[in-house]
């Protein structure tokens, strides 16, 4: 078996990503978009020691009947994964990957319900779409799977006519000006994309450029206000090299500044505005969040961002508090909560989860409400606190983290936190697996509900709700002192001394001492690549895992022994 080879295979199973798995010569091999339980033939793109990765080239027999996909894109533009099975087979493949994920990578068997659904197809309210310059004209589309390979779309059955509507006006446009596509090997050209949404009857259109100013922009201002009664249109200056599309760089062409509704909760919708990408089964998701909630507790969403979800919570709860770190976000949220009347509920504190999460709980479940006041006080724009109270100890966590999961220091803040209820919202089976892991030591599982926010992907949202486990306590007699049968104080003590905690280990500590034992210096990115490569968290840099996404040259044989040596002085390996 040679790369290039066209072999036959028999597909076992789907993996985490839809893709079919199978096995040659005693290796796994991946192929993309092969059908399970049935023979394809593929052709290897690349053997590795353990593992082969091949594309499908055909299906050749299949022992389960396989769908027409109703994409002509479908194995091309890289939206899609699971056009060839019947639905409800799609629903039990997520619900038994997010059992079989979380059996995996957190050592706990649980039962996942049936999974939640709505609309197989017409579901998305936003999408990205690159632009390429293809025989002289601007066509929009989407990346093939794992390349940067166009494939241009005038429609996506995912997301309705309001797609084909916009991607008509915006080429034509783009078409009649003759405005340039970016390239992304030369950085030339002007029109990176477009990011368009359209939620509650208002379309939200952003033009990408890789430059300062797109010329006649008001024309495609004017075809908009001719197609839809309410809409926002804005230019995003994005200069730099690369596929990345949407930047906080921003500038309004036009927004009739209407609000719309979304589940019962009045906003506004801006470019950078997070909402689930699918309306249907986002309020079901959110709907069982409040389920899980109890009426009068208090409730603290801990990843809050602009507020909507803190809002929703708002209605089982007069005491809900959000946690954010970035400030605009929170500003938003104060405006959010006021919009909807529910600032006098909502208390919007601007900080890390990590450091606000325990002292918020320690402040409510001893009842000190001064404690509480001092800590509102200083990190929120709230200047009523007459509605604060301390009268329940019941406090339920939210966790809605993005797709990385909750950082491990927030995960730490949860366990210390002690609230009795953690309800977990995630689009990431694998790193929830590895965040309920840790909550194990102090949290139970009591439900696994999968929601199929991305119907035809192998995309799947999980809700988790946790519940604080028992302490038990039992009662013994213990007689202190230094004679026989008695419990030794001095000893006691001894030992207590030797289980204190160590000093945390910082970067700088470790690069003195590479910098005094071997006399060269090490950057933190060098530290936190070979922490990575050890399997060992590295996000107590902040700064040095953001330097490793960037282009850099990495360290020398020398450089890692030294940092395994530091690694191993310190007792971190």
């Amino acid at each position: 078996m040679k790369v290039g080879d066209k072999i036959n295979v028999d597909i076992l199973r789907l993996g985490d990503n839809g893709e079919g798995i199978g096995k040659i010569d005693e290796k796994v091999v991946f192929v993309t978009y092969a059908p399970v339980f049935s023979n394809c033939e593929i052709r290897i793109d690349k053997i590795s020691k353990n593992y082969v990765n091949a594309t499908l080239i055909k299906v050749n027999s299949s022992k389960m009947p396989l769908l027409t996909p109703l994409c002509d894109k479908f194995t091309k533009c890289g939206g899609c994964d699971l056009w060839y099975y019947d639905y409800l087979y799609e629903l039990e493949y997520k619900r038994k990957k997010v059992e079989d994920v979380i059996k995996k990578f957190a050592g706990v068997n649980v039962k996942a319900l049936p999974t939640i659904y709505g609309k197989e197809t017409n579901y998305r309210n936003k999408l990205e779409l690159f632009a390429k310059n293809v025989d002289g004209k601007i066509v929009l589309g989407q990346f093939k799977k794992e390349s940067h390979e166009l494939v241009a779309i005038e429609d996506c059955c995912l997301c309705g006519a309001w797609l084909k509507d916009v991607i008509e006006i915006f080429s034509s446009w783009a078409n009649k000006r003759g405005i340039s596509a970016y390239d992304e090997q030369t950085n030339k050209g002007l029109l990176k994309g477009i990011v368009a949404r359209f939620l509650g009857g208002k379309l939200v259109l952003s033009v990408i450029i890789n430059g300062d100013k797109v010329r006649e922009i008001g024309v495609l201002n004017k075809a908009l206000s001719e197609k839809y009664e309410s809409y926002s249109l804005f230019v995003c200056k994005n200069k730099k090299k690369g596929s990345r599309l949407l930047t906080t760089d921003l500038v309004k062409v036009f927004d009739d500044d209407k609000l719309i509704t979304v589940d019962g909760v009045k906003c506004n919708v801006s470019p950078l505005s997070f909402f689930q990408v699918n309306d249907e089964v986002r309020k079901k998701l959110y709907d069982e969040v409040l389920k899980q909630v109890k009426d009068g507790e208090i409730i603290i969403d801990a990843y809050s961002g602009v507020g909507f979800l803190t809002n929703l919570l708002s209605e089982k709860a007069d005491n809900v508090f959000g946690i954010e770190i970035v400030k605009d976000a929170v500003i938003d949220a104060d405006n959010l909560a006021l919009l909807n009347g529910n600032y006098s509920k909502i208390t919007n504190i601007c900080g890390d989860s990590a450091i606000i999460l325990p002292k918020l709980v320690s402040a409510i479940s001893s009842g000190d409400k001064e404690k509480l006041i001092d800590l509102v006080k200083n990190n929120s724009s709230k200047k009523d606190y007459a509605g604060l109270t301390t009268k329940t100890t019941d406090v339920t966590i939210v966790l809605d983290p993005p797709r990385k999961g909750a950082d491990v220091s927030v995960i730490r803040a949860v366990m210390d936190s002690r609230a009795k209820r953690v309800i977990y919202v995630s689009c990431n089976p694998i790193t929830l697996a590895r965040d309920l892991k840790a909550l194990m030591d102090d949290y139970k599982i009591v439900k696994v509900q999968p929601f199929d926010l991305f119907p035809r992907t192998s995309h799947v949202e999980t809700l988790v709700c946790l519940s604080k486990k028992t302490e038990k306590h039992i009662n013994i007699d213990v007689e202190f002192g230094e004679g026989e049968g008695q419990l030794s104080l001095k000893k006691l003590q001894e030992e207590l001394n030797e289980q204190k905690p160590k000093k945390k280990t910082t970067y700088k500590d470790i690069q003195a001492y590479i910098e005094e034992k071997y006399g060269f210096k090490v950057h933190t990115a060098y530290i936190a690549e070979v922490k990575r490569d050890l399997g060992l968290p590295m996000y107590d840099a902040p700064n040095a895992v953001e330097e490793l996404k960037r282009p850099r040259s990495h360290p020398t044989a020398e450089m890692v022994e030294a940092i395994k040596d530091a690694l191993n002085h310190f007792e971190i390996i």
